[in-house]
């Protein structure tokens, strides 16, 4: 629907991050997260995607797209 305007659409795919309801030890610091978002953020990337989530979205799982 946007696609002939100005507005861009950006895709931003998080790993898993520590947050207020995730304190998982092994998914991302919130910080490095906020902070490698906006680096990409400032390209002219179409997906957002920080280093530690590249191994998911390369390597997806059976039943990826399913829905």
């Amino acid at each position: 629907m946007l696609k002939d305007t100005s507005v861009k659409i950006l895709e931003i795919a998080p790993p898993g991050v520590q947050t207020y309801f995730n304190n998982d030890p092994s998914s991302m610091l919130l910080a490095s997260f906020i902070d490698e978002t906006m680096k990409v953020l400032g390209t002219d990337a179409d997906e957002v995607l920080v280093e530690e989530a590249k191994v998911f979205r390369n390597n997806p799982g059976p039943n990826e797209g399913i829905l």
